[in-house]
């Protein structure tokens, strides 16, 4: 594939393509084909992708979606981020997006519907004041569950399932050793997790 200097992150966006951020663009990748599907321009710090190349941005405190040059949707950020987001995530069926304030300090988990940009559901953080975090992960194991790492150096860690329609806390896994790296498979609702220390 042609054109792919400088790529700073690549994410799945269906069966056969990869989004594949370069400086201020974003390149849509056919993995069945030769060639580049599209390129598209971004201003900010890229945060999402979907399956029909909707491109998320976060720039200047504000949260946009756009389709090459149409913009689709503007809503302000709700937390003090100033467009660093971290846990950022896109659910199977692309209804929700889920992203955290940029670490190190982290209370809140956002749920945003995909379509409309509206602010969903705001989720806490349990029995966490405020997390001094080192690292950030989230995952969707199906369309509405999402698993959530935080690796806090000086308090527990832990594992967390919520229910982002609901808002429900499903599950809670507490761990000793810091996560190295979190994966899920929703469509069989399988999640692999790899420790620093094994």
């Amino acid at each position: 594939w042609p054109d792919l200097e400088y790529i700073t992150e690549v994410i799945p966006i269906s069966e056969e393509r990869v989004a594949c951020e370069g400086e201020s663009k974003v390149i849509i990748v056919d993995t069945t084909r030769e060639g580049n599907v599209s390129t598209i321009a971004f201003h900010g710090n890229f945060v999402g992708c979907n399956s029909k190349c909707h491109v998320i941005s976060a720039a200047h405190g504000e949260l946009q979606m756009k389709c090459g040059d149409e913009l689709l949707w503007k809503i302000s950020l709700p937390c003090e981020c100033f467009g660093f987001l971290r846990c950022k995530t896109i659910s199977p069926t692309e209804q929700y997006y889920v992203f955290t304030e940029q670490e190190p300090f982290v209370k809140t988990i956002y749920v945003l519907d995909v379509v409309s940009g509206k602010t969903l559901r705001t989720l806490q953080i349990p029995n966490q004041d405020s997390l001094f975090l080192l690292d950030v992960c989230c995952q969707f194991v199906s369309d509405e569950e999402c698993i959530t790492c935080f690796t806090d150096p000086w308090k527990d860690r832990f594992l967390q399932l919520f229910n982002v329609k609901s808002g429900d806390l499903l599950s809670v896994i507490a761990r000793e050793s810091p996560v190295y790296s979190l994966t899920a498979c929703p469509r069989e609702r399988l999640v692999a997790i790899g420790f620093m220390d094994s």
